[in-house]
């Protein structure tokens, strides 16, 4: 049978564009270029109610994609950020995009015009460096732990990520109040680097309110609905029926910054509430030793320590991954057993959250395990009633 030279040609030309495709990128790159974009513009529009412009670096990456794809008929995708947002509510599952393993299809990326735990999830896959939110965390973070060090000051540099932890949103001069009544005067330029003014359009009846479950900025929906900014909390509770605070609009009310808040503020408050609860139990515990060698650092009443570095990631995998490439948990200060403790959310919202980092960490051995909160939590009261039946004062609050 002689070759049909047509039927080579249209294979090449079907060749040729998925090598064009496949060289852009992949479809589990373009989704976490996509959710970085996404969640980039969302903190700019949540700062100060305006699109950033140009837009940030991931996005006219996506849409170069886009236009490739939809050139070679590979489907219909957004030209503008305009549909990009609408066509981004819809679930993962209907973009016409190969999801990577563990991403729920029927969740989107955007929900009421806020990016979901997913979009956050997936952004992480893309790694932190690139990122201008964790940039500014990052560099401020670094700021502010070598001039603690710089002045021997460690009470110091936990009373500030405290602050930055318990309160996102307070007002300029409950600020300056902080500043003297928690000891931040040396570091009162970084404190103020942490806040951003409040958006004044997130304000209802002439307040700005924050969220019942984690203190956090509610803002307004496009149905005139108020959720709460954080994506963790929104996946919780769906309906705020009474604001923790109301600050009104002409007290110059400041908010975290979007880094601080991600990378910092949201983290910490698994750190800072096992810190108190241990401090409850009577356990004496040390948060971030050595200026965050790790989280939490409790000491017995046998002598034995154990360490306890706290991990949000969405992808236990990816967290797996990091921590072997930072090789395991830091020695010092000194530690007994060590653990990696995850907020039990993780657990809610993946099912086989601790099968998969177990099967990918090459650091757990006898002396150091993982585990979620309420679990590890047991593990140290079962411990700590081995010890002694007595009641142990704890460190003092710092």
């Amino acid at each position: 049978m002689a070759n049909n030279p047509m039927k080579h040609r249209n294979e090449s030309r079907t060749e040729g564009r998925d090598m064009v495709v496949g060289v852009l990128c992949s479809d589990s790159e373009v989704l976490s270029w996509l959710s970085r974009g996404l969640l980039a513009v969302s903190d700019s529009y949540s700062s100060n109610g305006r699109i950033p412009y140009p837009l940030p670096a991931p996005l006219p990456r996506v849409f170069r994609h886009f236009a490739v794809r939809q050139m070679w008929g590979k489907g219909h995708f957004p030209t503008t950020l305009l549909e990009l947002w609408a066509w981004a509510q819809q679930p993962l599952g209907a973009l016409g995009l190969e999801l990577p393993p563990g991403v729920d299809p029927a969740k989107p990326l955007l929900e009421n015009e806020f990016p979901t735990v997913q979009c956050q999830d997936l952004a992480e896959l893309a790694g932190k460096e690139t990122s201008p939110a964790a940039q500014y965390s990052s560099e401020l973070m670094k700021d502010v732990m070598n001039l603690c060090r710089d002045l021997k000051a460690p009470h110091t540099y936990v009373a500030f990520r405290k602050l930055l932890i318990t309160s996102p949103v307070l007002t300029a001069a409950e600020l300056e109040r902080c500043l003297c009544d928690h000891g931040l005067g040396s570091l009162s330029s970084q404190v103020k680097k942490a806040y951003l003014m409040a958006p004044h359009f997130a304000a209802r009846q002439g307040y700005l309110e924050t969220c019942p479950r984690c203190n956090n900025l509610l803002m307004p929906t496009s149905t005139q609905q108020w959720v709460c900014v954080d994506a963790f909390c929104r996946h919780r509770q769906t309906e705020y029926q009474k604001a923790a605070n109301r600050f009104p609009v002409e007290k110059n009310v400041l908010w975290l910054h979007p880094g601080l808040r991600r990378y910092v503020a949201v983290p910490g408050q698994t750190e800072v509430r096992l810190w108190k609860t241990l401090c409850q139990m009577q356990i004496e515990v040390e948060l971030w030793p050595d200026f965050d060698a790790y989280d939490l650092r409790l000491v017995f009443q046998d002598g034995e320590v154990w360490a306890v570095d706290v991990k949000d990631w969405g992808n236990p995998v990816a967290l797996a991954r990091e921590i072997n490439n930072q090789r395991g948990m830091r020695q010092f200060p000194h530690w007994n057993r060590a653990f990696w403790v995850f907020p039990d959310h993780r657990r809610m919202q993946r099912p086989d959250y601790m099968q998969l980092f177990r099967s990918s960490c090459e650091y757990l051995s006898a002396t150091v395990s993982a585990a979620f909160e309420k679990e590890f939590l047991n593990l140290a009261d079962k411990k700590l009633r081995q010890v002694s039946r007595s009641p142990h004062r704890p460190v003092p609050a710092t």
